[in-house]
């Protein structure tokens, strides 16, 4: 038994040896201080890069794409001219929609027509509708609505 107690002590000994020697080294500016300094310039260097990309992302994502909402609103025209085909009563006329885009999803989510479209049938404005419905622009702050004046009295 006196065997077994003698390797334990042995053991608790080298232990606090090798405890004291870890110790000693870190007290001293060991790896430990040049691992700790490289990664807090690593960790700065990472923090300055996300902060340099997050600033020039953020220009370009939040604000409202101009050209973009053209681009759709057009598109959108051009599907409702052809409303007059599949559409029985289809108001021909000028007018005007109010597209409301919902800026984080960078989608159109409400169309609203002016009173001059409010005639014919129902579904001749439904069509008109959806014609500017869902369409994508790149995703932004806040949400637009934007007035887009179309004419429904010529086909292109």
């Amino acid at each position: 038994m006196d065997i077994g107690l003698g390797n334990h002590l042995k053991a608790v000994v080298s232990l606090a040896a090798l405890v004291a020697g870890l110790a000693a080294v870190t007290a001293c500016g060991g790896p430990d201080k040049a691992a700790k300094t490289a990664d807090d310039a690593g960790a700065t260097e990472e923090t300055d890069s996300t902060e340099e990309i997050d600033d020039g992302a953020e220009d370009d994502v939040l604000k409202f794409d101009e050209e973009a909402a053209k681009i759709v609103l057009e598109r959108s025209r051009r599907k409702a001219v052809n409303c007059a085909t599949v559409a029985p009563e289809t108001p021909q006329t000028e007018g005007e929609v109010y597209v409301t885009f919902d800026g984080p999803k960078g989608r159109s989510v409400e169309v609203k027509l002016s009173v001059d479209f409010q005639v014919g049938s129902d579904q001749g404005q439904q069509c008109i509708k959806n014609a500017f419905m869902g369409e994508y622009i790149p995703p932004f702050e806040g949400s637009k609505t934007v007035t887009y004046k179309l004419d429904l009295s010529k086909k292109d």
